[in-house]
């Protein structure tokens, strides 16, 4: 019966050996060297002719591990994260085991998906944008595509809610570099009520509106009570009013008949704005920076009302360069939802 000899890498000092015991019996002797250093024949004889023809003591690089995994097992891994980027790597492996016979652990499979350009990674959210207004966003950019100074006449306004605590609540997905906001590796997100503090304002060229609480949910009653206080603001914000288009979504107590005929009487200028479209509006970027100033303040909100206090407080020190900045923006993030035909993009 044969014994079966594991292969074993011999040491620069165990090469050298060879090669001094073969040089001290005289180049004469492969079987005494062997007797001596306790080596193998056949292995003595290997170094020796290979530092004789070559003149190399150090041991060949080896290939490694040979992979567990063939192309076509690779090719396969592509197709299940393909059908659905954000499985699990576990739903990935139970897939690839079912589907192959092939056993092996998620660490296999993860360098296996890294190795044909897959990474896995938290999942950007974005708000959903259904077919009909991606396509009404896509021709509404195109007709603002020459658009450059007429952004510093609009006055930019939304609300947003702040909250005391937050959850990321991130989700993987498995994609390629440059697809982070590629329709498939996205988290839907909707508005939604919540606790936390509801806060209104507005912001052009010129400068920034006012920062107002909102108390309970905003209708349309309370929304025009909101305007009337702040036409006059505005004019002294702004300067005068003629030549400025006004902005807002399409959030119901906006959009309410009381509301258009308000306007419409004051003669106030709106801009046209497609559904579903805060990355146009470059006042979503002014409430993270609001946000990230509220979660640097020292010390820390711990209350509602410390939290309305520190909102106020931060609003009125962000410079101008921070929101001028946003509004020179404009061109690029038309371009973008060009590009993206009408869906969400990084903005």
């Amino acid at each position: 019966m044969s014994q079966v000899v594991s292969r074993h890498e011999w040491s620069e000092f165990d090469r050298g050996m060879i090669w001094g015991c073969w040089l001290g019996l005289g180049k004469k002797s492969i079987r005494k060297v062997a007797e001596v250093t306790g080596i193998p024949k056949s292995t003595c004889h290997d170094i020796i002719k290979k530092f004789e023809e070559e003149g190399v003591k150090k041991p060949s690089p080896r290939p490694g591990r040979p992979r567990i995994l063939t192309s076509r097992d690779d090719r396969h891994l592509v197709q299940i994260v393909e059908k659905n980027p954000l499985t699990s790597l576990v739903r990935i492996q139970r897939e690839f085991t079912e589907a192959s016979g092939t056993i092996v652990s998620q660490s296999t499979i993860r360098r296996a998906l890294i190795s044909v350009g897959y990474h896995g990674c938290a999942a950007a959210r974005k708000p959903w944008v259904s077919p009909i207004n991606q396509t009404i966003r896509l021709k509404w950019c195109r007709a603002r595509i020459d658009w450059d100074d007429e952004w510093k006449s609009v006055i930019w306004t939304d609300e947003s809610r702040f909250q005391l605590f937050h959850s990321d609540g991130r989700v993987w997905t498995w994609r390629k570099v440059g697809y982070r906001f590629h329709t498939n590796h996205l988290i839907p997100t909707v508005k939604h009520g919540g606790g936390g503090v509801m806060v209104w304002s507005c912001f052009n060229w010129n400068g920034l509106g006012p920062l107002v609480i909102i108390d309970g949910i905003m209708d349309s009653k309370k929304y025009i009570a909101l305007l009337e206080e702040m036409k006059g603001k505005m004019a002294q914000l702004f300067g005068n009013l003629d030549g400025l288009i006004y902005q807002q979504d399409n959030a119901p107590c906006h959009k309410a008949k009381v509301v258009m005929k308000w306007f419409e009487k004051r003669k106030v200028p709106l801009l046209p704005w497609p559904a579903q479209s805060p990355d146009l509006n470059p006042i979503e970027h002014l409430w993270d920076e609001l946000d990230r100033r509220v979660r640097a303040h020292n010390p820390i909100p711990s209350n509602l009302t410390e939290l309305k206090v520190v909102l106020q407080e931060e609003w009125v020190k962000i410079p101008p360069p921070v929101y001028q900045k946003l509004i020179l923006s404009m061109k690029n993030r038309v371009a973008a939802v060009i590009a993206a035909k009408g869906a969400p993009t990084r903005y």
